[in-house]
């Protein structure tokens, strides 16, 4: 949808996407669980609204930075170096070894949607789950902090 677009440069690209991408994490955060729970009635009771919106903070702010951690295209890319590696013939070209070195993109419009989608269903749900705000700024800090850690080994021309 977005490369349909024909944007001019890579920045309009990528907020374009990261909008979009926003929108509809967003959607699915708060206005799905919003919409069934007040159709049932089911408020404050068990297993009602406020469990559920602090199940699914909970569950944001743990999985997230574990997706960080135990990314599948980083343990793709390892796998794939070391393959490579045990192969007879050498890599003999700068081309070759840089690719071999280059960790996997850094997917921006993709962190900013989250960080956007956490920040505003914290923002949104505060009213009524004021524990809410400090478990989304926990997740966001710990992502923030091993998204610089993971760009910092980064070596991307």
């Amino acid at each position: 949808m977005v490369r349909g677009e024909l944007h001019s440069t890579q920045t309009e690209f990528q907020a374009s996407l990261s909008m979009k991408v926003t929108i509809a994490q967003l959607f699915n955060t708060i206005i799905v669980i919003f919409i069934v729970y007040t159709m049932f009635g089911n408020i404050a009771g068990p297993g009602g609204l406020t469990y559920t919106i602090f199940l699914v903070f909970i569950t944001n702010a743990l999985a997230q930075w574990g997706l960080v951690v135990f990314s599948p295209a980083h343990y793709w890319y390892y796998f794939w170096k070391w393959e490579v590696s045990r192969k007879k013939e050498p890599l003999v070209t700068q081309k070759q070894l840089n690719e071999l070195y280059r960790l996997p993109e850094f997917d921006f419009p993709l962190k900013y949607a989250n960080y956007a989608k956490t920040t505003l269903a914290a923002c949104f749900f505060a009213p009524l789950i004021p524990i809410v705000v400090p478990i989304a700024f926990f997740g966001l800090a710990i992502e923030y902090w091993l998204d610089m850690v993971i760009k910092k080994f980064q070596f991307d021309d």
